[in-house]
């Protein structure tokens, strides 16, 4: 399967970028992207770009949320791309459960996916403080995508829809409560004060948990799913994890074919 999310990975890049002209990359490791812990992300600047400020990708990797990192092939290699192309981008790394069988409460599931989204904000906030003080890194802040691989895709559309705690219905009371554990929407991962609306998603094989977060004016989107994915649904379904040799389903998702419709609607 990581195959194949590479092959879509490639074969869209190709297609839309092109004749666009492609860079020398320069990669630098284990950027720290939060004042008070050690949370790291690769970063990738393209060598000779014409000067100015850049679009900024930031890229999540798979792995349930419990395995994986920021060398994970598919978003390095498409942070990498993006770079050859005038980009800034990066690849993260996000706060992961250490218990994976806590995993299969679908309050434990949520919290994991909030941490992470509270991560990605924290890493966009970094960029933007970055801009209006040392500018190292010569990010356009009014020009922010995010994007990842099945978990890191999830995360992302969840960062990019979940705007506002009216969105969840009665319902998710579990989901309200860990928005407040994790410091409120924005999470409290440093640099308070930037703005993390983006304006697109490049999602692999991710989903949100309710379409109603989907609202008018939001950012595009990007997807590539396989409609018989066995692990995230491609509509909407229980995730499915592999656990000791056994099949077990955690949280619902909406996958990207649950998306599109309300997409279009809007």
């Amino acid at each position: 399967m990581k195959k194949l999310y590479a092959m879509l990975a490639g074969i869209c890049l190709s297609a839309t970028m092109a004749s666009a002209q492609c860079y020398d990359v320069m990669k630098t490791p284990d950027v720290t992207y939060t004042p008070t812990d050690t949370f790291k992300m690769d970063i990738y600047t393209p060598i000779g770009a014409p000067a100015g400020a850049r679009p900024l990708l930031l890229m999540a990797h798979g792995g349930s949320f419990s395995g994986g990192d920021k060398n994970e092939h598919t978003c390095s290699e498409i942070a990498r791309r993006f770079a050859s192309r005038g980009y800034t981008t990066c690849s993260i790394q996000y706060r992961l459960e250490k218990n994976t069988t806590d995993l299969l409460d679908s309050g434990v599931a949520g919290a994991a996916v909030l941490r992470s989204v509270a991560d990605m904000k924290a890493a966009i906030r970094f960029f933007k403080n970055d801009a209006f003080h040392a500018n190292v890194y010569n990010v356009d802040t009014n020009i922010v995508y995010v994007g990842g691989n099945s978990a890191g895709a999830i995360t992302a559309v969840n960062l990019a829809y979940l705007r506002d705690t009216l969105s969840i219905r009665a319902n998710d009371f579990r989901i309200d409560t860990a928005i407040r554990n994790a410091g409120g929407l924005e999470g409290d991962r440093g640099y308070p004060g930037y703005s993390t609306v983006v304006q697109g998603i490049l999602n692999f094989a991710g989903g949100v948990k309710d379409t109603l977060w989907i609202t008018a004016g939001g950012p595009k989107i990007f997807s590539a799913h396989g409609d018989a994915d066995r692990t995230v649904p491609y509509n909407f379904d229980m995730v499915l994890r592999s656990l000791t040799g056994g099949i077990l389903k955690t949280i619902t998702l909406c996958g990207s074919g649950a998306m599109k419709p309300r997409l279009d609607e809007l």
